[in-house]
Formats: C-alpha cells, sequence, structure tokens
C-alpha cells in the first residue's frame, strides 16, 4: 500500500503540462496572473473543484480581464466568473447563489509566490492559501505547499416578527 502511494505520487510530479510558446511568453512577462493560473490548475486536478472564481475579486488585484486574460492558460479562464456588475466593498468576499471562490490576495516576490483565496458554498466557508515556486528559470509556477483553515457555517437567524412570532424561545 505505502508503495503504492509513492509510485502515485512520482508518477503525479512527473506529469507535464504543455503551454504554447506565446502562451509560455505571457508567463513569465505577468507572473500574477501566472499564478493565480497555477492555482486554479490544481484546484481542478488536485481538488477537483472546478468552482469559479469571483471575477470582481481577480479584477481587484490584477485589472481588468483584458490584462490578464491573455496570461491565465485558455481551460483555467473558463473558471473566472466576469458575469455580473462588481460592487461590493473591497476586500468584502460577496455571497451568491451559487458556489464561488474570492480572491483575497496575491504576492510575488522573486521566485515565490502567495496566494490566498476564501472559498464560498452558501453558508459553509473555507480559506485557502497557497505557496508556488518558479522552480527552475523559465519554466511555469508550481505549486509547493497548501493549506486549508477555517471551515465554519454561517449561521442565519429567524427574521424576528412584530409581534414576536419567528422569534426564538
Amino acid at each position: 500500500m505505502h508503495q503504492a502511494l509513492i509510485r502515485t505520487l512520482l508518477a503525479a510530479a512527473m506529469t507535464v503540462v504543455v503551454v504554447p510558446r506565446a502562451a509560455a511568453q505571457g508567463l513569465f512577462s505577468r507572473p500574477g496572473p501566472a499564478a493565480l493560473s497555477a492555482v486554479m490548475s490544481f484546484r481542478g486536478a488536485w481538488l477537483a473543484d472546478s468552482t469559479r472564481f469571483d471575477g470582481c475579486s481577480v479584477a481587484r488585484l490584477l485589472g481588468p480581464p483584458a490584462e490578464y486574460m491573455g496570461v491565465i492558460l485558455p481551460p483555467m479562464r473558463r473558471m473566472i466568473d466576469t458575469t455580473g456588475p462588481c460592487g461590493a466593498p473591497a476586500g468584502e468576499p460577496v455571497r451568491r447563489a451559487r458556489p464561488t471562490v474570492w480572491l483575497d490576495s496575491l504576492t510575488v516576490a522573486d521566485s515565490v509566490a502567495y496566494v490566498s483565496v476564501t472559498v464560498l458554498r452558501g453558508e459553509l466557508t473555507h480559506r485557502e492559501r497557497y505557496t508556488l515556486t518558479g522552480w527552475r528559470p523559465g519554466l511555469p509556477w508550481a505549486v509547493v505547499d497548501m493549506h486549508l483553515w477555517g471551515a465554519s457555517q454561517q449561521h442565519f437567524r429567524p427574521r424576528q416578527e412584530k409581534d414576536g412570532a419567528g422569534a426564538p424561545p
């Protein structure tokens, strides 16, 4: 059992992603969007989670979609929800009817990037923090560490009626 797990992890580590030359140029010229693309890919492949990122939170950190969409790998582009207006106060996740990933922060320093997100699934919430490295010059970002914490459930109190109906006992 232990050896089978090791073989599986080694096979996964040797997986190669082919990136077209034009996209590869963008990956190195815009490290922020490239790091976000790597996180989206990680979430889809390893967590089997295709929950879409809130386009407003992405735009808040990376600028308008026209500035970063060319760097995001094509299969990952559909994971950014750019529909709907951006009207929430800066830094405040918007609760939507559908699950959403809110981009909280994205920091790039030399060969290390940090990406923090909040995942909202109805009344369930948790946070994820990714550490990425450009483990070799000229290669795309790779997720080397992921922390998940703060799993919580938002409890809604029943609305209080004027005559006391609906109030908790």
